[in-house]
């Protein structure tokens, strides 16, 4: 449980983000729904303004129209610049040309300069006008309008109506004006509609962060939670009554999971606690009956051989049925726990020297780097347990001729203390293994002197002062056991002293 919740709280490569994946979601569709109304909005008002454009033209076409008649046969135009002083050429920019039904010019404003407009074959019929864009003569975008008409008949020249419209000759009038203001103001509400669409979405990206992260909440909450769970923690269940209703079920059967966990817990610690107490008094009586043997006078060298192996071999059992025992003792919560002042150093001492002889044999040095006169606030039987466990380790599985490294770190009121020796082969993948029960790296690590329940007491008995021995691998290639203890109130006078003293990690 210990590894699977470390691999919660680690983010994973590659994980995709509900947050993130709804934020673009909302961003997109907002994106497309706005460049959509935005586009709508710029072709609609184009539409309007060049149907006031074209309706301007066609009025000037119909007023040209209007003032051209016929007169003794002939076709005039009535046209006075001081009526449409645009076409004069003091503004430039509007231009008019008349064409008879031959071909031949009729009239042409003067802002042409003797150029003409383009004409189209007479196919639409009469007073249909008709609009297109062109370039003008001047290089400048134009829009044009193209209208046929029959110019009217004064009274004298009418026969009657039929004759009228004979004497009648058909007239082409182009009108054609400059858009270079019409696609400057569509210009200037293009780039204002895009300016205001990028404030847009960016108020909409902090919305829909906003939005999304305020949502999200619970299920943030809920995985943090569910990240903090580990074999201690078994029993808690999740708050469901307040999150939203598409969480409820999965709240629910996270509970439910917990609680069949803790019951697996539970029945796996009892087993082992139940096993343990079965197998003491077996174990006790065979290393009875072995003692008892090698006592015994007169027995051959064969048969004191065998001796020997079973009371070795009951020995071994014995400590597994301890260490067994200790375990299920201190996770229970039924170990007594005193705290004490107790100076640091001598604990360590004691500590170390049942290992030794082994570390000497296999020429390991050890560097204590401590101040003598510290202090800590801990109970005496579980912190000489746990010491014990980390420095056991240490002395078999430390590789030979390498260094152990004893160190103590004053911080504020509480005290680190560190217990480091070369890795080894152990990898990073390794570290939330070594604290589980009968673990080992590989073959070579077993031995018949440990039963890989070393530091699974320690971890109990660090949990029983409320406290944790962790482990960590340094860029130098070691592995380091921490163990935080509260400071004793005799040293918190020279807490500074000992901080500026030069015993640092």
């Amino acid at each position: 449980m210990t590894k699977v919740s470390a691999e919660l709280r680690q983010p994973q490569r590659g994980m995709k983000s509900i947050r993130r994946q709804l934020t673009l979601t909302l961003l997109t569709g907002f994106g497309l729904l706005l460049a959509a109304g935005c586009a709508a909005l710029y072709v609609g008002t184009r539409e309007v303004l060049l149907r006031e454009f074209d309706a301007l033209l066609l009025t000037k076409a119909r007023a040209l129209a209007s003032v051209t008649e016929v007169h003794h046969g002939d076709v005039k135009l009535e046209f006075d610049d001081e009526l449409m002083p645009e076409f004069g050429g003091r503004q430039p920019g509007a231009f008019f040309q008349l064409w008879l039904a031959d071909g031949h010019v009729l009239e042409r404003s003067r802002s042409l300069g003797g150029r003409d407009l383009p004409r189209f074959n007479n196919t639409i019929p009469p007073n249909t006008p008709r609009l297109w864009n062109l370039q003008l003569a001047d290089g400048k975008p134009g829009r044009a309008v193209s209208l046929t008409f029959f110019p009217p008949v004064e009274e004298e020249d009418k026969v009657d109506d039929a004759a009228g419209r004979a004497l009648s000759s058909l007239v082409t009038v182009v009108v054609a004006q400059d858009r270079t203001r019409l696609d400057a103001h569509l210009r200037v509400f293009a780039i204002g509609a895009a300016a205001a669409s990028a404030a847009m979405m960016a108020g909409a990206a902090l919305v829909a962060t906003f939005s999304t992260r305020r949502a999200l909440a619970s299920l943030a909450k809920l995985g943090q939670q569910v990240a903090a769970i580990d074999e201690s923690s078994l029993g808690s269940c999740f708050a469901c009554e307040h999150l939203p209703a598409e969480l409820n079920p999965i709240c629910h059967r996270l509970n439910d999971l917990l609680a069949r966990l803790d019951a697996a817990f539970v029945r796996e610690r009892r087993f082992s606690d139940d096993v343990a107490h079965e197998l003491r008094t077996p174990v006790a009586e065979l290393r009875a009956l072995a003692e008892v043997s090698l006592a015994s006078e007169g027995l051959g060298p064969q048969a004191l051989a065998g001796f020997q192996d079973a009371l070795a071999i009951a020995q071994q059992m014995e400590e597994i049925v301890n260490g067994l025992l200790a375990v299920a003792r201190y996770e229970s919560g039924s170990q007594a726990v005193r705290r004490e002042p107790l100076p640091l150093v001598p604990l360590l001492f004691e500590r170390w020297k049942p290992h030794a002889v082994r570390a000497a044999d296999r020429s390991l040095k050890v560097t204590l780097n401590v101040p003598a006169d510290l202090s800590v606030l801990s109970d005496r039987a579980l912190l000489r347990v746990i010491i014990s466990n980390v420095f056991s380790n240490a002395a078999d599985y430390a590789p030979a001729g390498s260094e152990v490294s004893i160190a103590a770190l004053c911080r504020g009121d509480a005290v680190q203390l560190t217990i480091s020796n070369p890795a080894g082969t152990l990898s990073t993948t390794d570290l939330p293994n070594l604290f589980e029960r009968f673990w080992r790296k590989d073959a070579a690590r077993t031995s018949s002197n440990h039963a890989g329940l070393g530091l699974a007491i320690a971890q109990a008995a660090a949990r029983l002062l409320s406290t944790e021995l962790t482990a960590k691998l340094t860029e130098t290639g070691l592995i380091s056991f921490g163990l935080t203890l509260p400071i004793s109130e005799g040293n918190k006078a020279t807490r500074n002293a000992v901080e500026s003293s030069g015993f640092v990690l």
